[in-house]
């Protein structure tokens, strides 16, 4: 334990930081400025980047802000990098790293495997491992007589099943207590014998012949009887001390003390101190470096000064030669300086032109004295004092009290394992009827009838659950209802829409355990009795028919009471509400335990329906009820209660996938299908709010000038059609279409995400009765007769569906903006007079424009977001482009009324003939292009559809298709752009036959496998030009540490070169490593996540510039399934250094294109011949070193390829795994995901399926993989996979198809992992006769405390050790078809693992009040120290007032607002009180008027005023600013004069006039004294906060303030005076909801009114608040604090007081 803290310590420590800018210093990397230290001559340590802000205000020297001593600098800035850096403290980041970088690798090191830094020698006494020889023995095997390592152990005896029996005893285990043991003397016989005479055991060949023969000897058996009479009690004990220390070792932790706490503040100042000699150490070494410089220059300057004067003296010296050899040299010429050149000549002898060395002092050379007592006092320097104490002491049982002695039993004892795993039955069938329907008809006579069609009609309604009245015993009261309240149900029965039976979800475990207990107890012999007397009324326990497990139940009436024999009872099952008649046989009296339980049937009835004629409810209306109903959990609002029968409303919950969906509402479903009526109109909406609407997000505007492509998809006329824009969103929309025919195509999510209420505005997906594919849309119309109208919103067209077409929309569905943007053609009108299109212009307008693909430059914007465009198309590539405003005019259609449509000239409609019959398709594109982010082989026509024209018989395949080399066409954004072509790809196209021949398309290899697959690289400019903006982009840039996805595309720096790339992650190995794959290279690397960078979007336009190939038609010479080394290399060296060109040979096979690499080479002139290129096929180049073969098929000559028949699989899938029914049973967790997926395995004896699991073994342990060109994988295939870890196969599905790899999932064990090729087989058909053997499952009530909702490493970590292969017993919570079963997990020593798990802080529950706890501090912390409102009037702390609750923030935390005061009460407090409220009365009037017109709020910020429009009301209140804009501009703001706050977006968020700022703020917030959640809750729950509002929620009470910084005060009934009050939560505190602990000083301080000086201060205060206020203009006074209420029902309360 000590180890591993000091571990966590020394790992911990920070780096170093800049005392100027508190950052982390960092090293130098490519000359680029970072936070690199460097030491002044003071010898304190700073940053480069803040001694360079420094110097740029001095210029020429720095001054240390330590010490103030100055360090000069003569060049500026660039003098700050000649300082000296600190080598310490960059050694100290390095050092770090390092061991950081260790650390990181330790934890790669496989599960279960024990590290080893090498080969160790034992010291004596010790043994080593027999099976590693590595590690020391810690284990010995009971049946192996091995000694071995942990890891050994665990590795040899994982193999069998047989080795898994073994077991390890520990290598320090006392022989003595081994129950036997071999006579040392005699091997192999046991001691079975006892010598009396030498007191020692021995063995049966002792008595005879050994030294023991004659003595006394008695059987061990004999010996030992004496013991065992003292064995018990000591064996009771010795078990009491290890339950003592099992617990002792869980708890031992917290007596350690916490090194980091003990170690942390010590160390610091160590290191700190240490970090500062290390810095004055070097500049003091810097100063004594420049003292040895100054010493030597100076006795190297008058040398230099001698050596220039010299050299000067020499050169005078020359031209004064050179002058006079001129001068002797030409007597003609006349020289008027010949004396002057005569005595420089004669000044030589003066010079000195000879150096001779001289003599030099020893004992004054430059030399450096040491001071020998420094290192001595350096080794002393310092002390630590102190010591951590021990903080436990350690006790025998004896010497504890008994209470401690016994407390550690903590309900172990008491429970038996079929308490936890016995599962009960409820009296209906769980797999097919959860919901028993029985049909009511009214007839006037209510006789017995009959329906057919399995519906079951009971003879009278009085005799239903909930309308029999009787007088016997009966359960406890059932708790009453809260008008309002909402709760989880689940129904159980029906009659009808109108009376129906539910159970609360909330109630289920409790029913489940009583029914595990009744059951238990029904089944024992002191439960045969069958009573003899019974009479209706009576509560007695009944076996159900259909599953035979005992239930409770109610006798209704007694049928053939002569006959004892065949009496039968006709009974109700009071927790469920059907009931059925039994023999007498079949019934026990209930116990009275069991009737302390309320019943747990609440009847219920549908609010305020009706059905829809007087012929009472139909048959389709009670079925279609059941159909919404049955197995569901619905949620149910309390309208009212009559009669103890509650008129609910019924809604689906909204699912995952569309959280900000608003529930269904069965009423209004049963409205909707006409199966229904209200009683009244109004009661449609029971919450009196409106609804919210989900909306598509709004498109990005376009302005008047842009130029882009589009694509027609909807056409009515020229001034009325859409269009939809091609461009970067093209390919997510493409696959955004195919997954939602994916998801909406299912079976099981029919009922899912059927619609049955329909909405106007409401958003959806609908089914097109063309196609019958789905498509996004909007409901604009109910016409009725189960009848909508909706809109294609991608599309513009409309149409009227049935209802059944509808599905909810997803939320993924929702991101994307609705595609389709209205248009109409500017500057055309009619020709008509009326200003009506003729059909034949929209018959011919349709025709040329419907689907196809124009160019739009937008004219006008019109007020309705109508775009006024020009439609243009070009018909000649490289002409002109024509317009399609100009031809409508010209074709006679329509008549022109501006420029921008006048009808063409004979020139262009020449061109317009030419160009008509040419395809408009851009046939430039690359064969091997690759868009970024979707790979062109994987990209099928089939999600490609997502264009599709919604008109009645068109094709949805037309729009968005693949271009002939499988890229997407039209994906570019802005106008049509011509493809780039290299120099070589714009000469004309050659045959390829010739070998003088030029390809086309020059390409490189990138990554190489071996011939049949490597990656190719086109050669291309554009590629060049990528590659230097990419380095210029990143060359610099800082590491990104942002959380990284597998798929996602990146810019990454390759290890080998340092340079940046484009690439896509494919496996996430470490959080700090990941394995990308290079886009334009085809190279697969392993790089830290700090060499990854988010990639711009300019850089994802391009295409990638690799794909995979192979060699067309050849095999391997010799074994034609493996590639020699010699082929590899010889195709390797042949391609290295020469220009290669592709020549493609067939389509693509399994994402890889055939074809052959064209070898230039340069041809040298001859006498005969010229300088020429040659091209060689590399095919042929091989085929002639005898290296490859044709493939077979490959030899008959045709230049086509011949299609190999491929050996085929039979294709399997797998069924979907089978939960066990019970709901209480022992499983094994196997695995646990990210996604916080437990993989559960059920505990039985299976033999059948590890038989199964040793047949895959023998197998396909030594079988052969499967020829990549013979198989045809598909997702979902069902295979058998090699898993790596443990070298074995498995059966598995796939998941993911990649060019090197596949993805497959484990089916019985829940894992993923990658796997290569020839890793996988598909010959599974002798292994699917068993279903998977693991099935999902999630925690109940439990979610990841992360952002992500996925469950970090540690905390996966965390539960492996804790739960994985460790048998559990699983409690199933709720089934929900097609989703993982919630579970709660109780550990093998029986603890919850949710619970665990929430203790640690790792998870929290999903009825967390997080976000409103995140929200009240958020509140607390601007109200604190941004407030700019002004408080109400406040009472004295102690003195008692009336207020009304307006809010309750979090349980102990509420707003109030004063009330009014009349009469007696009046005062100038009380005055003031009631003006301000009737202030606030008339602006919350004047200020609904004025909000919707005031300007927005410019930059909010928190403790800004504003005013916002409140979503329950829509109404404008007063707010105050909480947090700043998020990243989809919301804000939170608290409305101050009621103290509700919500999240609003900033449209709806406005300045607050000036007029309303001078009204303080009415609602105060209170702190609740004393008041906190229970200590066994972590945080508030959802229960206190419900129960909360409904007894304080716009209430008037009375409140006590006990303190004002900040506000804390009491709640008081009204009741009563305030000497007996009782607090208005004193009932949740005695339930345990709240928590009160009571502060004692304060209280007497308050009551005894010993507080009169605070109440003096108080009033002092406000005094000077006064004269404050009277000092201030209207202007500067700022209010402050919303719940609406009604102002004459404020009024009447008080006037009630």
């Amino acid at each position: 334990m000590l180890a591993n803290n000091m571990t966590h310590v020394s790992s911990s420590h920070r780096n170093p930081t800049c005392p100027k800018c508190n950052g982390f210093y960092v090293t130098k990397e490519h000359d680029r400025q970072h936070r690199n230290p460097l030491i002044l001559d003071c010898g304190h340590t700073f940053c480069e980047g803040c001694l360079v802000k420094m110097t740029r205000e001095t210029k020429t020297s720095v001054e240390c802000p330590d010490c103030k001593r100055v360090t000069h600098l003569p060049q500026g800035e660039a003098s700050v990098r000649n300082l000296w850096p600190d080598v310490y403290i960059t050694g100290w980041i390095l050092c770090q790293q390092r061991m950081l970088l260790n650390q990181e690798l330790e934890k790669l090191t496989p599960a279960g495997m024990v590290q080893s830094t090498g080969i160790r020698n034992p010291s004596e006494g010790e043994k080593m491992c027999r099976e590693c020889f590595r590690r020391l023995a810690v284990c010995k095997c009971d049946k192996c007589d091995v000694i071995m390592c942990h890891g050994c152990f665990v590795k040899v005896h994982s193999k069998s099943n047989t080795l898994k029996q073994h077991q390890a005893l520990p290598m320090t285990m006392d022989e003595s207590l081994q129950l036997t043991q071999d006579c040392a003397l005699h091997e192999g016989r046991e001691l079975e014998y006892y010598c009396e005479d030498d007191r020692t055991p021995i063995c049966s060949k002792c008595v005879i012949v050994g030294d023991h023969k004659g003595h006394v000897i008695t059987s061990m058996e004999e010996k030992n009887k004496t013991v065992f009479t003292e064995m018990e009690p000591a064996l009771h004990l010795a078990n009491k001390v290890v339950r003592k220390l099992i617990k002792v070792d869980k708890s031992l932790t917290d007596f350690f003390p916490d090194s980091k706490t003990e170690t942390a503040t010590v160390i610091t100042e160590i290191r700190e101190h240490f970090q500062g000699l290390h810095g004055l150490l070097q500049a003091r070494e810097k100063q004594l470096i420049e003292e040895v410089h100054a010493a030597y220059k100076e006795g190297i300057e008058p040398l230099e000064s001698l050596k220039q004067q010299m050299q000067g003296e020499r050169m005078k010296l020359e031209i004064a030669i050179r002058a006079a050899q001129r001068v002797l040299n030409n007597n003609n010429e006349v020289t008027l300086n010949a004396r002057q050149i005569l005595d420089r000549l004669n000044q030589a002898k003066e010079i000195p032109c000879i150096v001779l060395p001289r003599d030099t002092e020893t004992t004054n050379k430059i030399s450096f004295i040491r001071d020998g007592s420094f290192p001595t006092s350096i080794l002393s320097h310092g002390e630590v004092q102190g010591k951590s104490q021990v903080r436990a002491t350690w006790h025998t049982l004896s010497e504890m009290p008994a209470e401690i002695m016994n407390d550690d039993d903590d309900g172990l004892e008491g429970q038996t394992p079929t308490d936890t795993i016995s599962i009960v039955s409820t009296p209906y069938s769980q797999e097919s009827e959860d919901v028993v329907i029985e049909g009511e008809l009214y007839f006037a006579d209510e006789e017995e009838c009959s329906v057919a069609g399995g519906v079951e009609f009971v003879q009278k309604s009085s005799d239903l659950a909930g309308s029999y009245q009787h007088t016997g015993q009966q359960p406890s009261v059932p708790r009453c209802r809260i008008r309002g309240k909402n709760e989880f149900v689940t129904v159980t029965h029906i009659v009808n829409p109108c009376k129906f039976m539910v159970q609360l979800k909330e109630d289920q475990a409790t029913l489940r355990k009583l029914s595990r207990q009744i059951n238990s107890w029904a089944n024992t012999s002191r439960a045969k009795e069958i009573p003899t007397e019974v009479k209706p009324g009576d509560l007695v326990i009944v076996k159900y028919t259909r599953d035979e497990d005992w239930y409770r139940g109610r006798v209704k009436q007694v049928l053939g009471k002569g006959n004892v024999n065949k009496m039968e009872l006709e009974v109700l099952y009071i927790d469920y509400g059907n009931s059925e008649v039994v023999g007498l046989e079949r019934v026990r009296n209930m116990q009275t335990r069991f009737q302390n339980h309320p019943e747990f049937m609440v009847e219920c009835s549908l609010f305020d329906i009706i059905p829809p004629d007087t012929g009472g409810w139909s048959k389709a209306a009670t079925q279609q009820f059941c159909k919404m109903t049955d197995n569901k959990t619905l949620y149910m609002t309390v309208i009212r209660e009559v009669n103890n029968v509650l008129h609910v409303d019924l809604s689906k919950p909204a699912i995952e996938s569309t959280k900000n969906e608003v529930p269904i509402s069965i009423r209004d479903a049963l409205v909707f299908l006409e199966l229904a009526q209200f009683v009244t109109p109004e009661s449609g909406n029971i919450t009196g709010k409106p609804a919210v609407i989900r909306q598509y997000i709004k498109p990005e505007p376009h302005y008047e000038g842009e130029v882009f492509n589009v694509i027609v998809t909807s056409v009515t006329d020229p001034h009325h059609f859409y269009i939809q824009e091609i461009g970067d969103v093209s390919t997510y929309f493409a696959e955004m279409m195919n997954k939602m025919q994916k998801v909406y195509k299912k079976q099981n999510s029919m009922d899912l995400w059927t619609i049955y209420c329909p909405k106007k505005d409401m958003v959806c997906s609908c089914q097109y009765s063309s196609d019958n594919m789905f498509y996004r849309a909007i409901i604009t119309n109910l016409p009725g007769r189960k009848q909508v109208d909706v809109v294609y919103v991608d599309f513009g067209n409309r149409e009227r569906v049935h209802y059944s077409r509808l599905r909810v929309l997803l939320d993924e569905f929702l991101i994307l903006p609705a595609q389709a943007v209205k248009c109409k053609l500017v500057d055309v009108a009619p020709k008509d007079s009326s200003k009506t299109w003729s059909e034949n212009a929209k018959q011919w307008w349709s025709e040329k424009v419907n689907l196809s693909k124009f160019t739009v430059k937008i004219a006008e914007v019109t007020e309705n977001k109508v775009y006024s465009v020009v439609l243009m198309k070009e018909y000649n590539e490289g002409g002109p482009q024509i317009s399609m405003n100009s031809k409508l005019v010209t074709k006679g259609h329509a008549i022109s009324t501006g420029d921008r449509s006048r009808p063409f000239s004979e020139e262009q409609l020449q061109h317009m003939s030419a160009g008509s019959q040419e395809s408009l398709t851009d046939s430039s594109t690359r064969s091997s292009s690759l868009l970024l982010g979707r790979e062109s082989s994987s990209v099928s026509t089939e999600s490609l559809s997502s264009a599709v024209s919604l008109t009645p018989g068109t094709s949805p395949r037309k729009l968005l298709s693949p271009a002939p080399d499988g890229s997407l066409s039209d994906s570019s954004s802005g106008a049509k752009k011509k493809s780039r072509l290299t120099p070589n790809q714009k000469k004309k196209s050659k045959p390829q036959s010739s070998s003088e021949e030029n390809p086309d398309v020059e390409v490189k290899i990138g990554h190489f496998l071996d011939p049949s697959f490597f990656y190719v690289y086109i050669v291309d400019e554009t590629l060049n030009k990528l590659m230097e903006d990419m380095e210029e982009e990143y060359c610099d840039s800082d590491p990104q540490w942002i959380s990284w996805d597998e798929e996602t595309y990146c810019a990454a720096r390759r290890p080998e070169d340092r340079k940046w790339y484009r690439a896509r992650i494919t496996k996430i190995v470490h959080k700090n490593l990941v394995e990308v794959f290079l886009v334009d290279f085809g190279f697969q690397e392993t790089v830290q996540t700090s060499e990854l960078r988010s990639l711009r979007k300019d850089f994802s336009q391009s295409a990638a510039f690799s794909f995979p190939c192979h060699l067309a038609d050849v095999v391997p010479a010799g074994d034609q399934s493996n590639w020699s080394r010699t082929a590899c290399e010889f195709m390797l060296d042949e391609t290295r250094s020469k220009k290669l060109y592709i020549k493609k040979k067939g389509e693509k096979v399994k994402m890889s294109m055939p074809v052959d690499l064209i070898l230039e080479t340069d041809v040298p002139e001859s006498a005969l011949e010229p300088a020429r290129k040659s091209y060689t096929s590399l095919i042929e180049m091989m085929k002639d070193s005898g290296l490859v073969i044709p493939a077979p098929g490959a030899l008959s000559g045709k230049k086509t390829p011949v299609k190999v028949q491929l050996k085929t699989y039979p294709i399997k899938f797998y069924d979907p795994p089978i939960p066990p029914n019970d709901n209480s049973f022992i499983g094994i967790p196997v695995y646990v995901d990210f996604s916080a997926i437990v993989y559960l395995q059920e505990v039985q004896q299976d033999e059948e399926f590890k038989e199964m699991s040793e047949e895959i073994q023998m197998r396909f342990i030594d079988s052969d993989p499967h020829k990549f060109e013979d198989m045809e994988w598909q997702l979902n295939q069902a295979c058998i996979a090699f898993f790596h870890l443990d070298q074995q196969w498995y059966r598995a599905k796939i998941l993911s198809l990649e060019p090197h790899c596949v993805k497959v999932k484990f089916v019985d064990f829940g894992n993923c992992e990658r796997v290569s090729y020839d890793k996988i087989r598909a010959d599974v058909e002798d292994f699917m006769y068993l279903p998977p053997q693991c099935f999902e499952c999630v925690l109940h009530n439990t979610i990841p405390n992360t952002e992500s909702g996925k469950w970090p490493k540690g905390t996966l970590d965390y539960l492996h050790k804790m739960c994985v292969t460790k048998p559990c017993v699983i409690d199933v919570v709720e089934r929900v078809p097609e989703e993982p079963l919630k579970v709660k997990v109780m550990l093998p020593d029986r603890q919850d693992l949710s619970s665990v798990l929430e203790r640690e802080g790792l998870v929290i529950k999903e009825d967390s009040l997080l976000e409103l706890i995140l929200n009240s501090e958020e509140i607390e912390k601007v109200l604190k120290t941004k407030n700019p409102y002004r408080c109400a009037p406040m009472f004295c702390l102690g003195e008692y007032f009336h207020v009304l609750i307006t809010h309750v923030e979090i349980p102990n935390v509420v707003y109030y607002q004063h009330t009014r005061y009349s009469g007696d009460e009046a005062d100038e407090r009380s005055d003031e009180i009631n003006e301000q409220l009737q202030k606030l009365e008339q602006m919350w009037v004047e200020l609904n008027e004025a909000g919707p017109i005031s300007p927005p709020l410019q930059r909010p910020r928190p403790g800004m005023m504003c005013c916002a429009q409140y979503g329950f009301d829509h109404c404008w209140y007063r707010g105050l600013v909480i947090t700043s804009p998020d990243h989809q501009s919301q804000v939170l703001v608290l409305y101050v004069d009621f103290g509700t706050s919500e999240v609003v977006m900033l449209d709806r968020v406005r300045s607050l006039p000036s007029e309303f700022h001078s009204l303080p703020a009415q609602a105060q917030r209170l702190v609740l004294s004393g008041i906190s959640h229970p200590p066994q809750d972590s945080s508030w729950s959802r229960q206190a906060q419900e129960e909360m509002l409904r007894v304080t929620g716009a209430k008037v009470v009375q409140c006590c303030v006990k303190r004002l910084d900040p506000l804390q005060g009491e709640l008081f009934s009204t009741e009563g005076d305030w000497t007996n009050a009782r607090l208005v939560y004193q009932q949740l505190i005695d339930d345990g909801v709240l928590h009160f602990q009571e502060d004692s000083d304060l209280q007497d301080e308050t009551l005894s009114g010993t507080c009169a000086i605070e109440l003096e201060e108080v009033e002092d205060l406000g005094v000077v608040e006064e004269e404050k206020e009277d000092s201030l203009s209207d202007v500067e006074k700022a209010p402050s604090g919303l719940v609406v209420v009604e102002v004459d029902r404020l009024e009447g309360e008080q006037t009630t007081e």
